[in-house]
């Protein structure tokens, strides 16, 4: 696999969150245009590289942490500076929230970039030779697409889904007259287009483990995602078990290789990874997500000894989840001291020693993104045998999993074995960015679980913090959909509805 040098041809957009104003009436990058920016081969890669280098900055730090932390397995630690705190008070999360409007710009941003490559890859005479390239744009906006609609409009329900507010759908370079919300069925329907573009543009170039680039593989992989979420059971499970009998990605076969994949970034069970590197000079790499969740750094006062200060502590109901034979435990969490208690902190995202340019006095936790993973697909396909009534295979794919982390199988039905594939599913895609939608495609409530040690973490008031409880169709379940940006509200000037409660 090529390794991109992502090249920052197009004016590099700040992602740190909280950031200025969302505003979809902003220019895409540089606003080059596809008049005089797309002459060749090599122009459309540059676009292309500029969309990866975008990607990758929207799956680190902050942006892969705002779901997690308003989720229900993590509490705020006691004496640490809070990160977006209102989001995990619930209570005070509201429409104005610049976390949420800077993670809607971002990729709008992309979108808005890709649009005007698609627009602008007609005009270069190498038709045949860019078809790849065209592709990945289009599953870049796909991908971008499907997880505006996760976060901003309500779960896919047959029932209500042509009226469902979606998002403004935007298929070109568009700077004014931008479109009203969709439905959430159009949504979908456009995310699926564009895959499915994307699939007959991609249909020679065949992925590898850790591959760094859009190929075949992870368009089907984003397809199974999203044919879950639109509850199309039978074609999510048919496109899940097609990619894992391709064989191509098979799952770690020991408790170190898996820990390879982390600690790491070796390409084991990865079918996209975003690249990275610190070399020569260039630095390249997603910024610092496990300084969030465990902060470690020398002592000043005891050179030589670490210490964590995390921002966050993982519930104790979390970590019940995982047994002493799960390979998972050591890897995704890490006992550190707290004041005079030793407790578990999330280090799923530890620091990979090739992604430092020197061994600093604190700790960098360079890695590379991973959007997908085949354990992913292995539990798409659980829960789409089990609920299209298929238990046998929906067992089948879940064992496979449970045996590559060390655990025995299960041989549940109904109610307890789909309870069986959930739990997987939150072990095994703990704090990437699933377990909030997850919760509201589930119809679950939100409930943040026991503290590990109620003295180390914020409790005042308990309803904010240990004791949030937030049941479906209460006060506050509606923020469980996140605003639309009170900026863009404003501009469009009543063209775009606020989505319900906010």
């Amino acid at each position: 696999m090529k390794k991109i040098i992502y090249s920052i041809l197009l004016s590099s957009l700040s992602l740190s969150l909280p950031t200025a104003c969302a505003r979809l009436d902003l220019d895409p990058y540089d606003y080059a245009s596809e008049n005089n920016s797309f002459n060749n081969k090599q122009d459309a890669q540059m676009w292309v590289n500029g969309m990866y280098n975008g990607l990758r900055n929207i799956n680190q730090g902050q942006q892969m942490y705002a779901s997690d932390l308003q989720a229900d397995f993590l509490n705020a630690a006691e004496g640490a500076m809070e990160k977006l705190p209102d989001m995990h008070r619930w209570s005070t999360f509201a429409s104005s929230e610049q976390a949420t409007a800077s993670i809607w710009k971002e990729r709008f941003l992309i979108i808005q970039d890709i649009n005007t490559g698609i627009k602008g890859f007609s005009k270069i005479p190498e038709q045949d030779e860019i078809k790849g390239l065209t592709g990945e744009l289009y599953l870049g906006r796909a991908y971008c697409y499907a997880y505006l609609v996760t976060h901003f409009c309500k779960p896919y329900n047959s029932t209500t889904a042509n009226t469902d507010l979606g998002l403004p759908l935007l298929d070109t370079p568009t700077l004014k007259n931008f479109p009203p919300r969709s439905s959430v069925a159009e949504t979908y329907d456009f995310i699926l287009s564009d895959i499915q573009k994307a699939e007959n543009l991609l249909a020679n170039q065949i992925g590898t483990e850790g591959a760094d680039t859009f190929n075949i593989d992870v368009a089907k992989a984003l397809k199974a995602r999203v044919l879950l979420y639109k509850n199309d059971w039978s074609q999510a499970y048919q496109v899940a078990k097609e990619l894992i009998n391709t064989n191509r990605y098979p799952l770690a076969t020991s408790a170190n290789n898996f820990k390879k994949i982390w600690t790491e970034d070796d390409n084991t069970e990865n079918i996209l990874q975003l690249y990275a590197a610190v070399n020569a000079g260039v630095y390249e790499t997603s910024d610092n997500t496990n300084d969030i969740y465990l902060g470690e750094s020398e002592s000043f006062f005891f050179p030589g000894q670490i210490e964590a200060n995390p921002n966050v502590l993982p519930t104790q109901d979390f970590i019940d989840l995982f047994t002493i034979n799960d390979w998972r435990k050591d890897v995704f969490l890490k006992e550190v001291t707290i004041g005079f208690s030793s407790l578990y902190a999330v280090n799923k995202y530890p620091r990979n020693t090739q992604l430092e340019l020197v061994d600093s006095y604190n700790y960098y936790y360079g890695h590379k993104a991973k959007l997908f993973r085949i354990a992913e697909t292995y539990l798409i396909a659980a829960e789409a045998a089990y609920k299209n009534n298929d238990e046998t295979n929906a067992k089948n794919y879940l064992n496979l999993l449970r045996a590559a982390r060390g655990l025995s199988a299960v041989t549940t039905s109904g109610n307890n074995l789909f309870a069986d594939i959930q739990n997987e599913r939150n072990r095994e895609l703990a704090f990437e960015d699933f377990r909030l939608y997850d919760l509201n495609r589930w119809g679950l409530p939100v409930k943040r679980g026991t503290p590990q040690d109620i003295t180390a973490i914020r409790n005042n008031p308990t309803t904010d913090y240990s004791d949030l409880n937030i049941q479906t169709g209460s006060t506050f379940y509606h923020k469980i959909v996140w605003p639309i940006p009170v900026d863009d509200i404003d501009y469009e000037q009543g063209k775009w509805k606020q989505n319900s409660g906010w």
